[in-house]
């Protein structure tokens, strides 16, 4: 923070600093500008259309079930990991060296 602030404090400061960012931005945008964005996606969605269709994968009646599961573990393990650490270690999962 106090390093993100020293830089704002020198450009608040500085009008020759800003007119040269506000020149630089110009300069992205019209690089930016020169692309043809509309031809690009038209193009891509063209591509998808002319791909052949994809069989439909089989689900699992619980598919969802599951997957809601899923997410809810998922959040523990990334905000509350230490819930991961009181369980007891699975004698039958194979240590990740030798998955590989």
């Amino acid at each position: 923070p106090s390093r993100v602030a020293s830089i704002m404090q020198a450009v608040l400061l500085d009008e020759v600093l800003q007119d040269e960012i506000i020149l630089s931005q110009n300069a992205s945008l019209e690089r930016l500008m020169q692309n043809d964005f509309s031809r690009t996606l038209l193009d891509f969605v063209s591509q998808v259309e002319q791909s052949p269709r994809l069989n439909q994968v089989p689900l699992t009646p619980d598919f969802w079930q599951q997957y809601e599961t899923l997410e809810r573990l998922e959040e523990l393990r990334r905000y509350r990991p230490a819930a991961y650490l009181a369980l007891p270690k699975n004698p039958n999962r194979k240590r990740k060296q030798e998955e590989i």
